[in-house]
Parts: structure tokens; C-alpha cells; sequence
């Protein structure tokens, strides 16, 4: 964001001139401010939500690679080949349609017109100029269908040869149609928190600086220990927020889709001793 305790870095006396031309940091001072929430505006929103977004996707497909190469080495090619992989699939055309719908400016009813020639966020930029939201809308349309077909196939297969775990096929179908494509999208926005968790750190020390100011600014001891206070609470607030956030998003969202619990029962290293107790009758 380019910022430090609510001021631009590029700004400040120290790395001023590192950030300039000829400075040691110029080759990466385009870095500087890429993200910003200086004026809070409605498409700087729109930007930190993108970038929220594009890292829980990556944090989710990466929990589901993981559980195909767990499928995998475990041997259960069926529920790798017809759930596992079709449900990435799933993820990603649902991500998709959401792309689209931001690049359509939330005309979701007529994204798949030709008139939306806009550029869709993200998927444009790997895919080149051609991926306008009129037509990707239309082939993750159809991704998300055939993703949804194979995974109602595949488990109703594996109903039919694991009738112990109690599936029927009215209950597959449901969890396909509803639970799935939910959990897509729920999964998804639930990262948008950490944009969220930015605005909310851009507008804490906005008025912290704003008062700052208002009180007089470095002349004045009071407006000194308002911006060191200030700056003081917002980091044990926010280190508290981190910290509960990036453990739930950690333990809800990626661990439970890949890893399973399994334990060794405790054995100590050394033999169990056997003790003997003796009694001296006089």
C-alpha cells in the first residue's frame, strides 16, 4: 500500500530518495502504492477486493491439489477422477462467473450478452484479449454444468459400492446442487475479509493522523502521545484480528479440505519398568 503508520513511504525523509530516480530503491519503487487506500474510493475498493479475492483462490486451489495427491497416493482414483478434480473444476468456473460479474459492473442477468466486451479481472490478464466477459461467462457456464454432471455420477457411484456410508442418490444430488456450488462461493468471499481488514486499517489511522493533527501535530505533547498511543492500540488491535482471521481462514478453509487426522497411540521409547516391592516381617 505504501504506507507507514498512515503516511505515503514515498514522502518520508529516509526513503525519499531511495524511491527516486537514481536512488537504490527505484527499480522496485512501482511496488510503492500499487495497492492504495488513500482516498478510499470506490475503485480502490474494488481493487483491494480483487487482490483478496485472487488470494483465497489461490489458498483454495492449492488445498484441493492437495487432496487429489492425497487421493492419489491412497489409491482412490474413483473419488479422485469424480469429486476431487471436477470439484476444482466447479471452483474454478464459479470463480470465473464472479470475475465476470465484476468485469460486466454487476449485470449478472446479462453478462452473457455480446455487448459486454469488457475485460474480465484476472482471467484476461493470463488469457490474453480475446477473454471477454461475454465469452467466458458462457464457457464457465458450461464448465460448471459438466463439473456438476461427473461429480452427481461419481457419487452416485460410489453410493451404490459403499451403501455402508448411507448416501442415496436424492441426497447426492442435493449436496451437488446446493452444498458444492455454496461452498464455492462461500469459501471464496470469505477471503475478501482481509481487503476488509485493509480499509479498516487504512480508516483507523486516518483518524488517528486526522487528530493528530487537529491537536497541533509534533509541537504539541498531546497530539504526540495521541499518534504514539494511536499507532500503539491500532497494532495490538489489529495483531489480535491477524491473528484469529489467518487462523480460521488456515484451519476452516484450507486444512479441512485435504487433511485428515491420524495418530500413533504414545509408546515410550524405553521398556515399561516392573517394580517389585518387598516386605521385612521381623
Amino acid at each position: 500500500t505504501g504506507e507507514m503508520f498512515g503516511y505515503h513511504i514515498s514522502h518520508m525523509g529516509p526513503f525519499e530518495g531511495l524511491l527516486a530516480e537514481g536512488g537504490a530503491l527505484y527499480p522496485v519503487s512501482w511496488i510503492v502504492g500499487i495497492l492504495s487506500v488513500a482516498e478510499l474510493t470506490f475503485d480502490q475498493v474494488i481493487n483491494i477486493l480483487k487482490v483478496s479475492l485472487f488470494i483465497g483462490i489461490v489458498h483454495l486451489v492449492w488445498a484441493m491439489v492437495l487432496r487429489i495427491r492425497r487421493l492419489a497416493q491412497e489409491g482412490h482414483k474413483l473419488v479422485m477422477f469424480t469429486e476431487a478434480i471436477p470439484n476444482i473444476t466447479l471452483y474454478g468456473g464459479i470463480v470465473v462467473v464472479m470475475m465476470c460479474a465484476i468485469g460486466s459492473q454487476y449485470d449478472v442477468m446479462n453478462m452473457y450478452s455480446r455487448a459486454h466486451t469488457e475485460a474480465v479481472p484476472w482471467v484476461t490478464i493470463f488469457l490474453g484479449d480475446w477473454a471477454q466477459v461475454w465469452i467466458v461467462t458462457r464457457i464457465a457456464v458450461i464448465i460448471v454444468i459438466a463439473s456438476m454432471v461427473l461429480m452427481m455420477v461419481g457419487g452416485i457411484l460410489h453410493a451404490k459400492k459403499h451403501p455402508e456410508s448411507g448416501g442415496d442418490p436424492a441426497s447426492v444430488l442435493m449436496e451437488v446442487l446446493l452444498g458444492k456450488t455454496v461452498e464455492s462461493l462461500a469459501h471464496t468471499i470469505s477471503y475478501a475479509r482481509l481487503g476488509i481488514m485493509l480499509l479498516v486499517h487504512a480508516a483507523l489511522l486516518m483518524t488517528v493522523n486526522n487528530a493528530f493533527a487537529s491537536l497541533g501535530g509534533s509541537e504539541s505533547g498531546g497530539a504526540m502521545a495521541m499518534i504514539i498511543g494511536g499507532n500503539l492500540g491500532i497494532m495490538m488491535i489489529e495483531g489480535l484480528i491477524v491473528y484469529i482471521q489467518s487462523l480460521r481462514l488456515h484451519l476452516y478453509e484450507f486444512f479441512t479440505k485435504w487433511y485428515v487426522g491420524g495418530s500413533q497411540p504414545f509408546r515410550q521409547i524405553r521398556p515399561e519398568l516392573i517394580y517389585n516391592q518387598f516386605i521385612w516381617k521381623k
